[in-house]
């Protein structure tokens, strides 16, 4: 079999070409990890493409962050994968592999890490797969895929040291590199005057301004936990808090149900869910704690997002989560509404807000996108030479 990839000799004075390929293209951390560095490695160096093995369809099409990618003058692939064989995706990606030709394929998550292995090799390029997630289902077959097919890849990245234990552990990758995740300072970082900021924000979305705010900012489901976010605030039973939600996802109706039972707080309904939001960092300066109730974690974006933004933070201490908090918040164990609780109260203490207030923008610093962008374009060219 003849090889469509370049050569070795081919690469010298050329723009490295890579293919992101990712399972979608909905607003998610894997997903948005994507389009930053899509849209921010140097042009001069890299030329880059996104493909999709599935497009969400209807209002969102090829998801918001296809859109914004094409915004941003990325070209974007929808494979429209329908089910996990698709003749039409697999027929899609190998034109683009011999149209492209791209020196290396980078995917992100599980299916797309599969593709990339085997296809991948049969246009010569080279494979990197990063690692998001400590994966604590079973899914005992997409593991066993797993062990089989990464001997393909070139080289495994993990976005955590805790991602980085996994795979080696459960997957047996023999040399993971860690690569952290990383965020928009210049959006995320702390405003000059936080308490302006945060009167501005709260009367954006008619919050009132002498509430004790409770916020998180995450997908609806059940790796979030936002069952026990819940349960930790009903038990905080304090007339004066309210707890924003902004996101969607399967557990937006039961969410939404069990919410409608507390009784009515000084301000009127205690919890409110915002649903999606492009305005995140308005939302982190209406609250006064970030909570993450995670039961596992690749990374944790949305808290290195709250600590850079100088917002007093509680996550769970899974994973990665201790990773990123370092000792600029505070950590609780998995599933504990109690403990969970305690630790919303003890931080409606002035005194220890104001102090994890300035240790999260510190702790912040290491994961900004400058880091992460310079490590994948360093990876890019060493896997050239």
């Amino acid at each position: 079999m003849v090889a469509l990839g370049p050569s070795v000799a081919e690469n010298r004075g050329v723009r490295i070409r890579v293919l992101y390929l990712i399972t979608e293209l909905l607003p998610a951390g894997a997903e948005r990890i994507v389009q930053s560095l899509a849209t921010g490695l140097d042009r001069d160096r890299f030329e880059v493409r996104v493909a999709s093995l599935r497009s969400p369809g209807g209002q969102r099409g090829d998801g918001e962050i296809a859109e914004e990618l094409r915004a941003a003058g990325v070209p974007v692939i929808p494979l429209q994968a329908q089910g996990k064989l698709s003749a039409r995706a697999a027929a899609r990606l190998a034109f683009e592999l011999y149209t492209f030709r791209p020196h290396v394929i980078h995917a992100h998550l599980f299916h797309a890490n599969f593709t990339a292995r085997l296809a991948g090799r049969l246009g010569g390029a080279k494979i990197a797969a990063t690692y998001h997630v400590v994966e604590r289902r079973p899914l005992r077959l997409r593991r066993l895929a797993q062990r089989l097919t990464i001997p393909l890849e070139h080289v495994s990245v993990c976005v955590s040291e805790a991602v980085a234990a996994y795979v080696r552990d459960s997957l047996g990758v023999r040399a993971p590199r860690v690569i952290h995740n990383g965020i928009d300072l210049a959006r995320y970082g702390a405003p000059p005057d936080r308490a302006a900021a945060k009167a501005a924000a709260r009367q954006a979305l008619e919050l009132p301004a002498e509430a004790f705010v409770v916020g998180a900012v995450g997908r609806l489901d059940p790796q979030k936990a936002p069952e026990v976010l819940l349960e930790a605030f009903r038990r905080l039973e304090d007339p004066n808090a309210i707890l924003v939600y902004a996101g969607e996802g399967p557990l937006a109706a039961q969410l939404q149900q069990a919410a409608s039972s507390f009784d009515d707080g000084i301000w009127g309904p205690r919890v409110r869910f915002l649903g999606f939001r492009q305005d995140v960092p308005l939302i982190l300066d209406a609250l006064d704690v970030f909570s993450l109730s995670s039961r596992w974690e690749g990374f944790g974006l949305s808290l290195a997002e709250g600590l850079a933004r100088g917002v007093p933070a509680v996550a769970t201490r899974v994973d990665s989560l201790p990773e990123v908090m370092g000792e600029a918040g505070l950590l609780v164990s998995p599933d504990d509404a109690v403990a969970l609780s305690e630790a919303l109260r003890a931080l409606q203490d002035p005194a220890l807000q104001a102090d994890l207030s300035e240790r999260g923008p510190l702790r912040a610093q290491r994961f900004g996108l400058a880091p992460m962008r310079t490590a994948y374009e360093a990876l890019y060219e060493e896997l050239m030479d």
